[in-house]
């Protein structure tokens, strides 16, 4: 059985970017699982989708797939018009909300960046880019 690993690295920006997106999957997946021990079970599926996505985005990535970095760019700008917005924060844990608010954007600003500035990652996203090992 062939693993998906087998295949070409991708470049560390875009590695960078599958970390991050993995621990939006991560947290999407844990606030699902809150809300659904919660007997918020709307809330936990709508998480729960959310996290499925976030997989769906990182796989391919990695594969080097053209849909899922534009998919990961929109993500990137969510997450950062999300940690900018005044609604982020949070009114009964004010600092905690500052805080999760600081990191979502920085979070989606690196997405962003990382997908559309280095030119490795741009080359990993190409439409006919060359295998490792081929002439």
């Amino acid at each position: 059985m062939k693993s998906p690993l087998d295949g070409p690295t991708p470049p560390t920006p875009v590695v960078g970017v599958v970390a991050v997106v993995w621990a939006v999957a991560a947290a999407s997946f844990t606030m699902a699982a809150i809300a659904i021990v919660g007997l918020l079970l709307a809330q936990g599926i709508w998480w729960a989708i959310l996290g499925l996505f976030a997989v769906a985005i990182a796989r391919g990535l990695w594969r080097g797939w053209r849909g899922p970095r534009l998919l990961g760019i929109a993500l990137g700008v969510v997450m950062l018009v999300l940690g900018a917005g005044p609604y982020a924060w949070d009114q009964v844990y004010p600092v905690l909300g500052v805080v999760m608010a600081v990191i979502l954007a920085l979070a989606g600003s690196a997405v962003i960046v990382l997908l559309v500035v280095p030119p490795s990652s741009r080359a990993w996203f190409a439409r006919h880019r060359r295998r490792r090992g081929s002439r």
